[in-house]
């Protein structure tokens, strides 16, 4: 019986699962809602697509999902989103029945655009008005990072890195879909089922001309390759990093070409070779990006263990984050800490849109601070340049005169009381929900009205930490939709 004839399958344990409405049919089959979770959807393939061999893949997804928290962390701006099976799906409860799907989150393809929305100028512009800042690019960049490190952490490669299956929200959150076509590693056996995919302009020099259903390679160094190249074109409005112009050139019109070849123009020693005229200014990005950037295209072309790892990104991104600094002029302009002024403002001209009403940026969850000898206070934006919102003066916001808060070599076993300052704008006051992401960052009072300039009240016992150098907490306002939050590195002092 074809499923759309029915309105029941079921589960590993034979519970029945109801199906809703009909969201998608594509090629391979169709997705669902489910009737009894608004939150996840079912993915039912056509017949002549299901094989044993896509039943064990699908099983060993899993049995073998990167990290839970980000999976089924559902609040409407949630960070990360991750369209992973979560169950598989059966044609009858028990005994005797086949295999015909997989359920899985689902994404929210209202508040999701594909990541190349975001770095095409011209989609950015008729989309988010230039809303989408250096901040939320940042933002979305190490989102992406973090979900790519716990793929790889689990054993599993992305495969197809490209601008349609990555996808991003006006929050800067992320989504990654097609996961089924990921290069997955069966825990319990070893298994590897390879991926099938791959976009040209996201492949390595080693992978290029490589027919997937034929060749089974390894992926692992090829997505260190496809991030670098996604991170790139959302920090360089869209240019891609071997785009190049030049007469050493001239006889390589593909970027396929150019990547074979190595033709990374943006650190380039060939004077004849450079940088496509329409790219910004390459020096936009902080210099631990850069080298990065040339550790991937330059040293990576021909060694791909050179290649930074998506853990490398992350912790680079959130250092560069910490460090960034607020345009006096136009409150939309964020740009990198190493500048000295708004590279976004030419002369008074802005080339950056105007402020537009968008929703704080969602960094996902667990952050790492990038090693034990962090210093966080070397990163702090300065305060005169913190505290604008990217919410219009008209609405209710939550400001934040000091969102990083730092402390050095505080004693082990003692309790310290903080006020964090908080200023609402708006009409009236806001009731702010207040949590924390670490248990030695004790909260006060879980609910606090705020009206104009206040604070909340939180206490630091140190003797709920690890002894491992710094340590990172959250604490985290919402109010309705509005969410912020405020970081504090804390270091204790060695226990002998």
């Amino acid at each position: 019986m074809k499923i759309l004839d029915k309105r029941s399958v079921y589960d590993v344990s034979g519970a029945a699962v109801s199906l809703a409405d009909l969201i998608k049919t594509g090629n391979e089959g169709e997705i669902f809602c489910i009737d009894s979770n608004p939150g996840y959807c079912a993915r039912i393939f056509h017949e002549n697509h299901l094989t044993a061999t896509l039943f064990q893949k699908i099983t060993a997804m899993v049995a073998n999902p990167p990290d839970a928290g980000i999976i089924n962390h559902r609040e409407k701006h949630g960070s990360v989103v991750l369209a992973w099976p979560v169950s598989v799906l059966f044609d009858s409860p028990l005994g005797s029945r086949n295999f015909i799907g997989y359920s899985m989150p689902l994404v929210d393809t209202g508040l999701f655009r594909e990541a190349h929305c975001y770095y095409d100028p011209q989609e950015c512009s008729r989309e988010f008005g230039g809303a989408f800042s250096w901040r939320y690019l940042l933002t979305a960049v190490y989102n992406i990072a973090t979900i790519t490190d716990d793929i790889h952490r689990h054993g599993h490669c992305v495969g197809d890195f490209s601008g349609s299956n990555i996808l991003i929200a006006h929050t800067a959150a992320v989504a990654v879909i097609d996961c089924e076509s990921f290069q997955i590693r069966d825990s319990a056996s070893g298994r590897v089922f390879p991926s099938v995919a791959g976009t040209g302009e996201y492949l390595p020099p080693e992978l290029q001309g490589v027919d997937f259903a034929e060749e089974h390679p390894d992926r692992y160094y090829s997505d260190r390759f496809g991030l670098a190249v996604m991170i790139f074109r959302l920090l360089m409005r869209g240019v891609h990093p071997f785009q190049a112009e030049g007469e050493d050139v001239s006889a390589l019109p593909y970027i396929e070409q150019k990547i074979q070849n190595g033709v990374f123009a943006f650190a380039s020693p060939d004077n004849s070779i450079h940088p496509p005229s329409f790219a910004p200014d390459y020096h936009i990005i902080p210099p631990s990006l850069r080298r990065l950037f040339s550790r991937c295209f330059v040293d990576g072309i021909t060694e791909p263990n050179r290649r930074p790892s998506a853990g490398e990104w992350k912790d680079c991104l959130l250092s560069e984050i910490l460090a960034m600094k607020h345009c006096r002029v136009n409150a939309n302009h964020w740009f990198g800490g190493h500048l000295a002024a708004c590279p976004w403002c030419n002369g008074g001209q802005e080339i950056v849109p105007a402020l537009s009403s968008v929703s704080p940026p969602s960094l996902s969850s667990p952050l790492c601070v990038p090693d034990e000898t962090y210093d966080a206070t070397a990163h702090r934006v300065p305060e005169s340049d913190v505290g604008v919102t990217d919410t219009p003066a008209n609405h209710s916001a939550i400001l934040l005169p000091e969102p990083h808060l730092t402390m050095h070599d505080v004693a082990r076993g003692i309790t310290i009381p903080c006020r964090l300052p908080v200023t609402v704008t708006g009409d009236g006051p806001l009731l702010i929900h207040v949590t924390s992401d670490v248990p030695w960052i004790e909260i006060a009072n879980a609910a606090v009205p705020v009206e104009g300039e206040g604070g909340v009240h939180v206490t630091l016992n140190t003797g709920n930490m690890s002894s491992n150098g710094f340590q990172k907490g959250r604490v985290l306002l919402s109010a309705g939709d509005i969410r912020e939050e405020i970081f504090l590195f804390v270091s204790v002092l060695p226990e002998f």
